[in-house]
Order: C-alpha cells, then structure tokens, then sequence
C-alpha cells in the first residue's frame, strides 16, 4: 500500500484525477476535503480524520476507515460494499442512498445520521450507536440489528 500526503491527493483531486486505489492514508487530516466521485478502493483510512469531507458518489470498496471520524462527512450514494467501520464516527452523516452491503459499522456511532435509502443488507451493526434523530429506512429495525439506542440525557436539577 503506497503511502500518500494529503495536500499531494488534494492537489492531485484538483487537477481531475478521481482513481487513488490501495492508499495509506491512516491518520491524514482530510477534515474539510471535497472528494466526490473519487475512488478509493482497498485503501487505508483508519484513524483519519474526515469531519465534514464531501465523499459523495465515491467508491470506497472494502476501505478500511475503522475509527475514523466522518462526522457531517456527506457519503450520501457512496459505495461502501465491505468496508470496516468498526468505531467510526458518523455522527451527524449523510450516508443517504449509500451502499453499505457487507460494511462492518461494529460500534460504530451513527447518532443523528441519515440513512434513508441505504443499502445495508448483510451490515454488521452490532453495537452501533443510534439516537432519536437517526434517520432509516421506514421498514429498518435498529433493535433485529442489536444495534444501541443512545438516550437522551436529561439535565440535573442539583
């Protein structure tokens, strides 16, 4: 796996190219990044910070973005069929119309999330984290996934 700075991908990106298969890119700050349609299939995310990336439409085939934080990334029809993302942050991520078929979000938290029109036949959801403003499909069911409802705190009076 070839290893990559994230100001040589951004410039890169910015240039028109879109396909960066197997790349190692754990731990990169690429809070912020616009990469729609870019491809990054078998590549190495984990730990990576992507708060508020833009990866719409982007093909992210068995990527390993285990605890990454994707909080308000846009991975709205992005492709994530086998991709571990086991303890990442999602809060608060547009995952609509994704395709997360055989994705691994163990633990993950997916509180706030949208999910409407997501694909997540044979996802591993044991343990992700949900709340009320988590957004699914209407024929969904959280629990027959054992995922966990995170619950509303409620302030103290002391």
């Amino acid at each position: 796996m070839k290893a990559v700075d994230p100001d040589r991908l951004r410039r890169s990106y910015e240039k028109g190219r879109r396909y960066f298969p197997a790349l190692n890119l754990e731990r990169a700050n690429l809070a912020a990044f616009d990469l729609k349609h870019v491809e990054l299939t078998r590549s190495n995310l984990a730990e990576a910070s992507l708060r508020k990336a833009c990866l719409s439409h982007a093909y992210l085939t068995r990527t390993d973005l285990s605890s990454s934080d994707l909080s308000g990334a846009n991975l709205s029809h992005a492709n994530l069929v086998g991709a571990r993302l086991q303890q990442t942050q999602l809060v608060d991520a547009n995952l609509s119309e994704a395709i997360l078929v055989e994705a691994d979000l163990t633990l993950a938290n997916l509180s706030g999330a949208n999910l409407r029109g997501a694909n997540l036949f044979r996802a591993k959801l044991k343990g992700a984290i949900y709340n009320d403003r988590t957004r699914f499909n209407p024929d969904f069911d959280p629990e027959k996934a054992r995922m966990t409802k995170l619950q509303p705190q409620t302030a103290s009076l002391d």
